[in-house]
Order: C-alpha cells, then sequence, then structure tokens
C-alpha cells in the first residue's frame, strides 16, 4: 500500500525505493508517517505525535557501504554523505533531525571488545553518531529495514583503553515486543551537546538494507538517564524478585513500573521494584515509565520467568537463536542438572518467525524455544500441564552447530487433545550430550503462560543433596530489600531451614530467605540446610551486615581506604570531597550507583593528611 507519493512511492513499511542509481542531488520521492510514536503529556491532556517527513533522495558513495541515502524532514538543509560505517573509528556525525538514513551492513564485520547489541549475537554491525542539539527525547527505529535488526546507543567515555571497550550503554533494542515486530525501537532522554553512538547489527548474523529513522523533540526539561538495567533472569516460584534500574534522577521526575504493558505501580515508585514471592502470574516482561511534566519514556524490558531447577540464565526465548544461547547446558548447576524441572514463561509477547517450522502440520502462532543438553542416555518426557492454553509441542534435534532451521531434525510433536484441554505430551530418546530445541506454541496463536515440564528416566539412582551455588556475603544498607539464596541439587523433594547462628528460623524454609526491611540486629551469620530421604548437607557460612550510617576500612597493604554509605538502590549518586578541616571548598570527585546491598562504595588512595567526603544526589 502506498502512502502517499509525488515523484516517487515509499510503502507503508516505511521501505524506501531503490537508490542503486540516481542523481547526486535532492529531489522528494514520496512521503511516509514514522511507525514510532513519541508521548508527550500535558496537565490536561495527553497526546502521541507522529511525525510525517519529507523524504529526500541524496545519493552518496561510501568506501565502506557503498551507496547511501539520508533523508531529512521538515525542509532541513540535506546533510550530503552522512552515511553508515563498518568501522567505530571512521564513524560520521550527524545532529539533524527528523532524520532518515539507509544502507547495508551486508559487508560489514564486528571488532574486537564490540559489545553485543541489546545483549544478542549479531556479526555485521555499521556506525554513525548523533549529537543532540538539547535536552529533549531522542526515538530510534528500524522500520523499514530488510532483515532482523539489532540496535545500540552508546556513550563514549574518556580514558586511554580501546574504543570498544569505552562504551557505556545509553538503549538498546532487538524486536519491539508492545507492537510484535522484529523492527528495533528506542527512546531515551538526551543530554545537551551529547554525543550518541548508534550502532544497527543484524540478529545471529543477519545482514540486508537498512533503514534508521531518528526523531528528536526537544525539552526544556533535563531529561532522566538510565545507566544500568537488570539482566533477563529465570527465579523459582516463590523466590523474591528484586528489579533495579539505574537511573540518573532530575526534579519532578516520577517513575511507574509495567509488566506486559500494563502499569503495576503508582506513578511515584522507586528504580528498585520487589515482588515478595514471585508467582505465575508475575511472569513477563517488565519496564518502568520514566515521566516528568510533560515528557515520558520506558526503560529496555526485562524478561522474568521460572526454572525450577534455579539457573537464573535459563530463558526459553521467542527466537531459535536467543534459545540457544540462554538454554539448559550441562556444566551448569551440577550432576542431576536436567533430569527433572519445569519452565514456565509469559508467551503474550512472542514474535512469529514465518519461517520457522511448523508442529504437526497445525497453525500456531506464538511459539517458544526451550534449549535443552541431554545429560545422559534416557528417555525424556515433555509435557504442557499447567498451561494456561491449548499448547502444541514439539522437539527437534540437530547435528553439530545449529545455523538454520534447516539443520532441525523433528524427534516429535503433539497437539493439545479436544475442548477437554489434555496437555501436549511428547516422548523421546536421548542421548549423553545431544542438543534440542523443545518448542512450546498456541494453537492458533493463542499466548498465556506456558508450563514445559520435563522428566528423564535413565536409571540414575537417588542422590542426596549437593550444594552448587553457596549464599553470599553482603553490606545492606537499613532498609533496602534483599535476599540470600542458595542452589541446591539432589533427588527431590528438597527442604531448607536457614539459621541465624545456631537459631532455626521460624517459618524461613524456602531456597531464599527474604528481608524486606532490613534492621541491626538482622546483622550476623547465615546458614541453611538442605535436607532429603538421602540426608543433608550445610552451606558455608555467610555473613550479613546492616548498616544506617558510613563506615570506613583502611586497607594499610595498599594505602587505601574503602567507605560505604548508605544510600537508595537504582539512583545516581555524587561524591563530593574536601582537604580543608574547615569543611569548606567542595569539589566533585566521582559518580556512581549503590551495590544490590545499596551501599556505595568510594575507594581512594590516602595520600592527603586529611580528606572529607560527602555523597549527594544530583
Amino acid at each position: 500500500m502506498t502512502v502517499c507519493s509525488e515523484s516517487g512511492t515509499v510503502d507503508a513499511k516505511g521501505n524506501v525505493p531503490d537508490i542503486s542509481s540516481g542523481e547526486a542531488e535532492g529531489r522528494i520521492i514520496g512521503c511516509n508517517g514514522l511507525r514510532r510514536s513519541v508521548h508527550r503529556r500535558t496537565r490536561d491532556s495527553e497526546q502521541h505525535l507522529n511525525f510525517t517527513v519529507q523524504i529526500y533522495q541524496i545519493v552518496a558513495k561510501n568506501r565502506l557501504t557503498g551507496l547511501l541515502a539520508v533523508c531529512l524532514a521538515f525542509g532541513a538543509t540535506a546533510a550530503f554523505g552522512q552515511a553508515f560505517t563498518d568501522q567505530f573509528a571512521d564513524r560520521q556525525s550527524v545532529s539533524s533531525a527528523p532524520l532518515l538514513i539507509t544502507g547495508s551492513n551486508t559487508a560489514a564485520t564486528s571488532e574486537p571488545y564490540e559489545p553485543l547489541h541489546a545483549g544478542k549475537v549479531g556479526g555485521h554491525s555499521v556506525w554513525i553518531s548523533w549529537t543532540a542539539p538539547n535536552h529533549g527525547l531522542l526515538t530510534l527505529t528500524t522500520a523499514g529495514s530488510g532483515f532482523d535488526t539489532l540496535l545500540g546507543v552508546y556513550i563514549l567515555r574518556g580514558g586511554t583503553n580501546v574504543p570498544m571497550r569505552r562504551l557505556r550503554e545509553v538503549a538498546a533494542d532487538d524486536d519491539d515486543d508492545s507492537a510484535r515486530s522484529l523492527v528495533s525501537a528506542v527512546s531515551f532522554g538526551t543530554t545537551s551537546n551529547q554525543t550518541y553512538e548508534i550502532a544497527v547489527d543484524g540478529f545471529n548474523g543477519a545482514n540486508g538494507n537498512i533503514s534508521l529513522q531518528i526523531n528528536f523533540m526537544s525539552s526544556t526539561n533535563l531529561q532522566p538517564i538510565v545507566m544500568r538495567r537488570p539482566d533477563d533472569q529465570a527465579l523459582r516460584i516463590g523466590d523474591p524478585l528484586i528489579l533495579s534500574v539505574g537511573i540518573v534522577r532530575v526534579p519532578e521526575m516520577n517513575l511507574t513500573w509495567y509488566l506486559n504493558g500494563n502499569p503495576i505501580t503508582g506513578d511515584t515508585a522507586e528504580p528498585t521494584l520487589v515482588i515478595p514471592s514471585l508467582q505465575r502470574t508475575n511472569l513477563g516482561y517488565y519496564t518502568v515509565k520514566m515521566h516528568l511534566e510533560d515528557d515520558s519514556f520506558y526503560s529496555t524490558p526485562v524478561e522474568v520467568q521460572v526454572n525450577s531447577e534455579g539457573v537464573v540464565n535459563v530463558l526459553a526465548r521467542y527466537k531459535a537463536g536467543d534459545a540457544g544461547q540462554s538454554g539448559l547446558f550441562q556444566g551448569q548447576g551440577g550432576v542431576s542438572l536436567g533430569y527433572n524441572g519445569t519452565q514456565i514463561f509469559n508467551t503474550t509477547n512472542s514474535i512469529l518467525d514465518t519461517n520457522s517450522p511448523s508442529l504437526c502440520g497445525a497453525v500456531g502462532g506464538a511459539p517458544y524455544w526451550f534449549a535443552y543438553q541431554a545429560p545422559t542416555n534416557g528417555s525424556m518426557s515433555v509435557d504442557t500441564t499447567g498451561s494456561s492454553f491449548p499448547t502444541l509441542l514439539g522437539a527437534f534435534t540437530y547435528n553439530g552447530t545449529f545455523t538454520s532451521y534447516n539443520d532441525l531434525i523433528q524427534v516429535a510433536c503433539d497437539i493439545t487433545n479436544g475442548p477437554n484441554g489434555l496437555p501436549s505430551t511428547i516422548n523421546f530418546a536421548t542421548s549423553a550430550g545431544q542438543n534440542f530445541f523443545i518448542i512450546v506454541d498456541g494453537v492458533n496463536g493463542a499466548r498465556g503462560i506456558a508450563h514445559l515440564n520435563y522428566s528423564l528416566i535413565a536409571g540414575v539412582p537417588a542422590q542426596p543433596p549437593v550444594i552448587t551455588s553457596q549464599p553470599q556475603p553482603m553490606t545492606v544498607a537499613k532498609q533496602t530489600t534483599v535476599s540470600l539464596g542458595v542452589v541446591a541439587t539432589g533427588t527431590a523433594p528438597l527442604a531448607y531451614q536457614w539459621f541465624q547462628g545456631s537459631t532455626a528460623l521460624n517459618h524461613k524454609t524456602n531456597a531464599s530467605l527474604l528481608f524486606t526491611s532490613p534492621k541491626t540486629q538482622d546483622s550476623g551469620t547465615y546458614t541453611v540446610v538442605v535436607t532429603n530421604s538421602l540426608g543433608s548437607v550445610t552451606s558455608a557460612p555467610v555473613a550479613m551486615n546492616v548498616i544506617s550510617g558510613p563506615v570506613t576500612q583502611l586497607i594499610s597493604a595498599s594505602n587505601y581506604m574503602v567507605t560505604g554509605f548508605p544510600a537508595t538502590r537504582g539512583y545516581q549518586y555524587i561524591a563530593d570531597c574536601s582537604v580543608n578541616g574547615s569543611l569548606t571548598g567542595w569539589y566533585p570527585w566521582t559518580n556512581g550507583f549503590p551495590d544490590y546491598g545499596g551501599i556505595l562504595w568510594i575507594t581512594n588512595a590516602t595520600d592527603h593528611d586529611s580528606l572529607f567526603m560527602r555523597v549527594h544526589s544530583p
């Protein structure tokens, strides 16, 4: 469908006509409403501003990426020659907006120490720099690109290390989950005159034509900046979920947490979200919305699932390439890993790759892939009992390294049986070290909470409990929610009992010990005893120290002093220092974020006769 046409056309997806030949001067070839909208809220109303751009064809030759087009809007002067480059050191700079840059990453490569953009495997990245003319909101989208894109935005920090190691992520995206699209899109607050390094890559080595649309909405407000976000993670049912986004706060900023696109807190939330006991209804994609009086944008989503074996980085994914990077592989948790367990996840945001294999010849539409490596020879049984929707279930294996769907060999499939809603069930043989993809889909595209239950019968004798991950010591700011946790394997069921010193703690019988509002009397040494029918094992003692004021430790061997300041987890703080005993002449020294325990740690050499420090929010 043509959106509009003057002397050329642009289709509804924003695809730009081929410019492999043409004049080296600007001429209008069409117009297109940008897919991505920016949200602006006033006291009396809310508006979604959609920009319509006039696209100019500008042909420029670049030694690395070939013929490129730069497209400007709203009467802006055409900027000839700005283009993507393969090498970061050769990147070009732009500062205009709205702006559309097209090109290709087919001949591009990745560089040593280059970050994984959006945390995903790429391999064909191109770069360009954009400098903010003012404070405001920047929106980037790859709508109209010819492949599954990755998008990363960074700030290049100072220093002498190689540039790739000095990049600090500002925003990143693989897929626009809200639109169930393989398009990458980000929005974030900018600081006047700050230069942002933009990388476009292809998911799992994908490549082709690129369309990068840049929109900027200037603001009188200094925007909040997201400095870090939590990783996608899998917990156990009943574990505490603690998500903390690192934010540089600004005056009159409000925060709201969202789950799967729905608000779950009020407008005055903290940057740390605490769910004391994780349940099925808490699974999916979390984001935090940052809003000032008239502007708002969201952090990069974080996915939360359940893995009953307690392996935090084992995740089902809606892409096979992602699943292959986060599967249940041997060597992660002990000798019993992969024999019996359940992976629970929310398929609401699944995006279908139309090239992926179908299951049992039935119509699906919302698949999730789970990578599994068999620990031994045996008979594997998998079912979807507990799922909230009618399911399709299939298993595939492959030889060597998985590179494409053509490598897959189907070993089993099943579909939910009739209106009584019986779960899907499959059985297949395994060999030690054999790799599988197990796929759960919804009949006719149904979505919801999926349970993937697996059981490997291999004649393995019952085993006593073994602790594979010990609780970790921590210093905690008073009233900062934290938890101690243990991961153990062994023949189920496993029972847990926590101790403070030699005293058993009443009703503390989960694998995690949650402190919702730690007090000084909670300081002490903790252990947990894990038991099953064959015996018990006690964890190593771990110390927890709850503080309400700064603590200082002198490390005389290295002539350093370490100071910990209690703070609010998730916010950035600035440290000032003074060498004046009258506490004057303060000057900014450093900045940082509190750790998991809510402590901001500062280390400095003791070269001064006296050094005074104070910590405050920006």
